[in-house]
Formats: C-alpha cells, structure tokens, sequence
C-alpha cells in the first residue's frame, strides 16, 4: 500500500486494488463468470470441472480484492454471493468424501445420489435441482436436466433466478427460443429491473449477429424485438451504460441491413452519437463527482 499513488487514480498498483467506475461498465462479450465456473458448482463454493481436483471457496472476504479477479463477485458483500456457512462446508464436505471415494476418484458422476438425498432433504432448496441438472447434463442426460431445472421452477415459480438458470441451459443447447421464453419469464417477474429487458435485448442482438442461417426477415424481427427491450430498460434507468451500449449496437446491425443510403447513414449516426454518450458517461463515472 505505501507504493500506492494516493492522488493519481490512473497508476498502475493503484488500479489493480482500488476500485474504479468502469468496472461498473459490462461490454459485450463480458460475463460476471469469465471462467464458467458457476456451470461447474456442484454444491455452493465448490467447483468441480476436472476428474481429480476441486475449487472449494470457504470465504466471501478477501484481504486484498484485486480489481482483476475472476472471482470477485464472490467477495465483499456479507458472506459473498454464495453466502458461506457452515451448512455448506458440511454439504462441500460430503460430497468430497462420496466423490473421492477409491472407486469413485475418475466418476465425478457417482455424486448423483448425494445430490438426490440433498434434495430430499431439503426439497425447496433450488440449488440442488440445479446441482443435479449439471450432473445430467455434463453426461448428455438433456432431458433428465431439463426435468431438474423444471422442478426447480415447480418448487419457486416466482424466483427469478431459477429462469436465468434454465436460460443458460437452454443457451448451452442453442434452443434460442426456449432461451427468450425463460428470460422473458424472468422479466414479467422483474418488470422494473432494467436488467431482466437489457438481458434480453443482449440475447437478441447475439442471435441476429452471430446467426448467419437467420432469414432476413428473421434477422430485422430479432433487432426490432431488441430494441423493444432495451428501450424498456432505459425507460426504466436511462443512464444504463450497457443498454445505451447495446442500443447502440442494435443499431448498427438495423443499419446493415437497410438498402436506403440516407437511413442507413442516419442509423449509424445515431449509433456513433450513443457510443459517444456511453463513452462520455463511463469517463465520468471514472472520475466520480
């Protein structure tokens, strides 16, 4: 800390421990788990990716909080995201010792039945339908997944994490419209969290860009119903950085496919005057009041 340059917000040490405002900022491409690890977490703050070794996150304190962590979203708030207790040591605990078991060390699968008598004893508790909905999808059990995730739905029908949950499955599957069903469940259950309509809007715009077997007519249908959700967001928050963001992307997508010159030249200025806003709101963000 005493390298540290008090005054100059832009050096380097600095900047890799005391927080600034773009982190705030999430551009396309970003996601809050860069290494997929929550897809891997088989019971919470355990990630279980490879046969012989596990992540076991014990902690939601840290006691440096570098700004470039791929885990710093479990971290900071009281207890951490993941909400670390004793309860969960003890599940991370059983499961190590049922999944490492000598006849088990190389068939992380044999967790299955610990994870169904997690869930009979305690069968409200989302997590582990979605522990064994990973089980069953990493070993090509789709519809056995999907079932769990189903069942979650059934047992909190109004949380809206279980949506995004089925959203991601969905994803990982390419089903984009089942996707857009969970997502837009998610929203009427958020109507005022602008993120639940800027994360559809985001949906949208990944399809139409990266979708090349997408009709045209398909392709103007998914910006325009993105647009639609990311004007919902910004009614809602309009100095929402990643919707301005994606409006403006969405923009130049409508502009590409626009055969008037002078509309699509207007599209695309628009696009240039939102990435100058979003660019000009980050810079202030930055710099604080």
């Amino acid at each position: 800390a005493s390298l540290m340059d008090l005054k100059n917000a832009m050096e380097p040490l600095r900047r890799t421990h005391i927080m600034v405002g773009d982190e705030y900022v999430r551009l396309p491409g970003e996601e809050d788990d860069p290494l997929g690890e929550d897809h891997d977490t088989v019971v919470p703050g355990l990630v279980h990716r490879y046969p012989d070794r596990v992540l076991f996150l014990t902690t939601g304190t840290c006691s440096t909080y570098c700004r470039y962590c791929t885990r710093s979203r479990l971290v900071g708030n009281p207890g951490g995201e993941y909400q670390f207790n004793v309860r969960n040591w003890e599940l991370a605990l059983d499961y190590l010792v049922y999944a490492y078991g000598p006849d088990k060390l190389n068939d992380p699968t044999q967790s299955e039945p610990i994870v169904q008598q997690m869930i009979q004893l305690d069968p409200n508790d989302t997590t582990n339908y979605f522990m064994l909905a990973k089980i069953y999808e990493d070993n090509g059990n789709l519809d056995q997944a999907e079932a769990m995730f189903n069942k979650a739905k059934e047992v909190k029908p109004k949380d809206a994490t279980v949506y995004q949950q089925l959203a991601g499955f969905y994803q990982r599957q390419g089903e984009f419209d089942r996707l857009i069903a969970a997502v837009q469940q998610r929203a009427e259950l958020e109507p005022n969290n602008p993120e639940a309509h800027y994360s559809i809007a985001s949906y949208y715009w990944d399809e139409a860009y990266r979708n090349t077997r997408l009709s045209e007519a398909q392709k103007r249908d998914y910006i325009q119903k993105g647009m639609e959700e990311v004007e919902k967001a910004l009614q809602i928050k309009p100095d929402y950085v990643e919707a301005i963001v994606y409006k403006g992307l969405l923009l130049r997508l409508q502009a590409g496919m626009e055969k008037d010159l002078k509309k699509q030249q207007e599209l695309l200025k628009e696009a240039t005057q939102l990435q100058e806003k979003a660019a000009e709101m980050k810079k202030k963000q930055t710099s604080g009041p």
